[in-house]
């Protein structure tokens, strides 16, 4: 006589590992059901529990008579404990799992199998899977009550009947690429300006032909790219995916929510919804020193001009040259990404000016256009290290309107302008290996404006003094909407009419 028996221990650990990334895993142990038989004319019934001997994983029973006619079964109920062991005490088990009880009941001559699981009998064999689905799950039972039965009357024909049982675990979770180690600890933390690619993991399970995706994230202000260059820049929105994979960046510092509704198709047929949070971090510190000077009437190079003047540097206030606004910053990227990344300045201006020249009064033909004010970027870009100091630079601006060019004789009664100002500081991490792209992204904005007016009563009057003359400057937005335009203002724009 001889009874074999199949155990799952501790259910695939090298594939719970390498899928989840963590050393927890799930350990299985089982119990329940009871096989009999007896041969024909011995009054003794022998009886004994599933046993769980086999290295192959399956847990029940095989009763047989060799070379006896007789009589065989196997009954009661399987239970599988299941619980999460962690190694350390971050091990968390998995966002869901999705289990797959395959389980087979079956005979050999005269007889009757039910798995248990509802599957129906074919050629002696009842024999299929129960799939499941559970979240976080830490500790769970699983059930089922299989039972075969087999009779032979004659030799050398013996009773044998089986039970196969075998839970299998299929972590289903959210694995991050282009994701770098932050001040967290983990792999879920990033720069804003990196791009994250998120991908759902079935832990071994097969991708099917009717599995479907449908990603939504929100939070961190995302995007799918950014394009800046003198004349436009442009935004790319992000679309939701609809496959396994999708791609974005985050221009806010703030969590972003990552969440997957997947149906897995196939014998799985089952719908999940996972969600993964990815902690947004930024370059410290970001702050914004400004100094401004007020609208005068200046002489340069021999040309009388109205312009911004008289800016005082924010550190120290020393005059730096003809400036009429300075501001400096120096972001830095955080030590714990290991790398060097970029920051620059980028201005956009709307212009509003207007003249009076042989008593006909014009305008700019570019007034009232928002676009990028001559360059990009407006300056740098610089180096953003890990060093305050080094990270450290400043620019500047000095509107100026040319009251009285000395090449020509004097036309003009009147000068106005009021010109408005969107300063930024953009930021790009540092790339290199492991982090699939990165993207400008704006830091800080503010705004600043100036304005006034000068005349006289003939072109040929000394100009009077500057009136309505103002100057001023403000904080907007930390993280604001990346800076967009489709116009760059030069020196070119003429007065007309």
């Amino acid at each position: 006589m001889a009874v074999g028996g199949w155990r799952l221990a501790a259910l695939w650990l090298a594939l719970n590992t390498a899928v989840l990334g963590q050393a927890g895993y799930y350990k299985i142990e089982y119990s329940g059901g009871t096989w009999r038989m007896q041969a024909s004319g011995s009054p003794d019934i022998f009886s004994d529990s599933y046993n769980d001997q086999n290295p192959t994983g399956r847990y029940g029973a095989e009763p047989h008579l060799p070379f006896n006619p007789g009589w065989t079964d196997c009954t009661g109920t399987i239970t599988a404990t299941v619980t999460w062991m962690k190694s350390s005490p971050t091990d968390e088990p998995p966002p869901a799992i999705v289990i797959g009880e395959y389980c087979r009941a079956a005979y050999d001559h005269s007889g009757a199998a039910n798995n248990g699981l509802g599957d129906p009998e074919v050629n002696k064999v009842s024999e299929g899977s129960r799939w499941s689905v559970k979240y976080k799950a830490s500790s769970f039972t699983l059930t089922v009550s299989p039972s075969p039965n087999d009779v032979t009357a004659n030799y050398p024909d013996f009773p044998f009947c089986e039970v196969w049982y075998k839970p299998y675990i299929y972590p289903i979770d959210i694995d991050f690429d282009g994701v770098q180690s932050g001040s967290g600890g983990n792999n879920d933390y990033c720069l804003v300006g990196q791009e994250v690619v998120a991908t759902l993991t079935k832990g071994g399970l097969p991708d099917y032909p009717d599995d479907t995706y449908q990603w939504a994230i929100s939070g961190g202000r995302l995007f799918a790219a950014y394009s800046a260059w003198p004349n436009s820049a442009t935004i790319t929105p992000y679309v939701p995916g609809i496959a396994k994979s999708t791609t974005c960046y985050f221009s806010k510092l703030r969590e972003g929510d990552f969440t997957c509704q997947t149906f897995i198709g196939g014998p799985v047929q089952k719908s999940l919804t996972i969600t993964r949070t990815v902690t947004l971090e930024k370059p410290t510190p970001s702050q914004v020193s400004v100094g401004i000077g007020t609208p005068q009437k200046n002489m340069v190079g021999g040309d009388l001009r109205f312009r911004l003047f008289g800016g005082l540097a924010p550190w120290g206030q020393t005059l730096l040259g003809p400036a009429g606004i300075i501001w400096a910053a120096n972001p830095c990227t955080p030590a714990v990404y290991d790398g060097v990344g970029r920051w620059q300045f980028v201005q956009k201006l709307i212009p509003a000016r207007h003249i009076v020249q042989g008593g006909v009064p014009k305008h700019l033909e570019t007034n009232g256009i928002d676009g990028l004010d001559t360059s990009y970027p407006f300056s740098g870009p610089y180096y953003s290290s890990i060093d305050p100091v080094a990270s450290f630079n400043w620019t500047g601006d000095s509107p100026w309107a040319l009251l009285e060019p000395h090449w020509q004789p004097p036309i003009t009664q009147s000068r106005i302008a009021t010109e408005s100002f969107k300063a930024y500081v953009m930021y790009k991490p540092p790339q290199h290996e492991g982090l699939y792209g990165v993207h400008w992204v704006a830091l800080k904005e503010f705004t600043w404006y100036w304005g006034g007016s000068v005349s006289r009563s003939l072109p040929t009057d000394p100009w009077g003094p500057v009136e309505n003359g103002a100057a001023q400057w403000s904080y907007t937005a930390d993280f604001p909407v990346q800076p967009t335009w489709s116009f760059l203002h030069t020196t070119g724009a003429t007065f007309v009419p």
